[in-house]
């Protein structure tokens, strides 16, 4: 009964005054309004949990997609890369197989070619062999002055008459070498009898002793660069008393067998 009266003498008062009656009413909606305030702030805490959700199940999508196509890229290319590996030893096997078949051709090539020049230096010996046998008989006058409608011949009868040997019957007789200034060409003689060419060889330096001109056995090529290659050799061995005669395509000692230098 009390609070009864109480709200009516309340609401009396409130009628009576109305700023207080402004004053109970914005309190009461305040009260009212609070727990509308947090439904709604907890519903936005709801919506913005859900959403968060929602990027972090996309992006984890998008990662995962992004993981599978680098994976699948990475697969192609090791799956290219040992492909490839293949192709490349498959090559390198080709290649090694052929690199052996090449040094073997090498060896055979060779062996073909030392045979070839063994061949070659049988062939030069005995075409030179051939060659000294076609010039046994022949000498060379070296350094007698050319002149005008010369008569070799006469010259060389001359010139072997002077070493001793007088009537001495020969073959032919011509100037041989390319013309050089400054220096005379070369009589070439070739005389009828080897023991006459003997004689002239073993005689002519000390007969023509003091002339312009001298007599030497006409070589082949390959004797005349043995010869030349033991010139020095020769004239210190000369000097210290042993005398050495080229003959054969070698130089020889008094013994006529071969010498061996050092």
């Amino acid at each position: 009964m009390a609070t009864r009266s109480s709200k009516k003498k309340a609401a009396k008062a409130a009628a009576d005054s109305p700023q207080l009656t402004q004053t109970l009413l914005t309190s009461a909606s305040t009260r009212s309004s609070q727990p509308r305030l947090s439904r709604n702030i907890l519903r936005d805490e709801c919506e913005d949990t859900d959403i968060e959700e929602q990027v972090g199940k996309r992006m984890d999508g998008a990662i995962d997609k992004v993981i599978r196509r680098m994976t699948d890229e990475l697969r192609e290319l090791e799956n290219g890369i040992r492909e490839e590996l293949h192709v490349q030893a498959r090559e390198i096997a080709k290649l090694k197989s052929e690199n052996k078949e090449l040094k073997k051709q090498c060896l055979d090539l060779d062996e073909r070619i030392d045979e070839l020049e063994v061949q070659n230096k049988n062939h030069a010996t005995l075409l030179n062999k051939q060659e000294r046998q076609s010039r046994r008989n022949n000498l060379r006058l070296v350094g007698y002055a050319s002149e005008e409608h010369e008569d070799c011949l006469q010259i060389a009868s001359t010139v072997f008459s002077k070493i001793g040997l007088e009537n001495c019957k020969l073959e032919r007789a011509h100037r041989d070498g390319k013309v050089v200034h400054g220096r005379e060409r070369h009589i070439l003689v070739k005389v009828s009898f080897f023991q006459d060419k003997l004689f002239l060889v073993r005689n002519a330096r000390e007969k023509l002793a003091g002339e312009p001109y001298f007599i030497v056995d006409d070589l082949t090529p390959m004797d005349l660069q043995e010869k030349k290659k033991w010139t020095a050799k020769v004239t210190e061995l000369y000097r210290g008393g042993t005398r050495l005669r080229f003959r054969g395509g070698l130089w020889r000692g008094s013994d006529g067998r071969p010498y061996k230098f050092e």
